[in-house]
This record gives structure tokens, sequence and C-alpha cells, in this order.
């Protein structure tokens, strides 16, 4: 225990603070609230804003994606790399060629 006034340590039978000369008023304080106990959560309601935050989290991962793979194919693209490319067709509509390379690596086991 600690005098409030100039944090001097006290004995629990102290009534005044040795050091400041302080009264020491002693608080008593409920640990534990009495009363009628909140319901307790269901399952679902527990679980409820976990599964909407990982909903969130997929999609927010798959629009980062959908962003990160139209720049880079615009990036490719624009520098004449193979990869991704644009062109127009002959009727006028956009045709897009995709170029994807494939290693296939054995073990000797």
């Amino acid at each position: 225990m600690h005098c409030r006034s100039c944090r001097a340590r006290l004995n629990e039978a102290d009534n005044y603070c040795r050091k400041c000369g302080a009264a020491v008023e002693i608080l008593d304080v409920e640990v534990v609230r009495r009363g009628p106990a909140a319901p307790a959560p269901t399952l679902r309601e527990a679980a409820l804003p976990m599964l909407t935050q990982g909903a969130a989290m997929i999609v927010a991962g798959a629009l980062l994606r959908f962003a990160v793979k139209h720049v880079l194919a615009r990036q490719l693209s624009n520098r004449g790399l193979p990869g991704l490319q644009r062109q127009r067709g002959a009727s006028g509509g956009m045709v897009v060629e995709e170029l994807l390379y494939y290693r296939r690596v054995r073990r000797g086991t």
C-alpha cells in the first residue's frame, strides 16, 4: 500500500503517512461484480465477427491479386516482353494472348 500524496510505502496498520502526515484512506472496492450474470453468447454469435473478418480478408486478397495482375500485365505489354499481350483482332475486338512457361523437374529417388 502507498500514500496517495507522496507515494511512500505504508503498513496496513498505519492511519497516517509517516513521511508527509496525510491521512490514509482505505477504499472498499468490489473485485467481482455482483448481480445477475449476462447471458452467454451462442456459438453463432461468438463466431460471427471472426467469420465476417475472414470473408473480408478473402475479398481483399482477391481484389489485390486482381489489381496486381492487371498492373503487371499492362507493364509487360508496354515493354514488349512476352507474357500477356493485347492485340486488335480481325473483327476489331481485343485478343489477349497469354504465354505460360512450364518447367517440370524430376528428382531421382
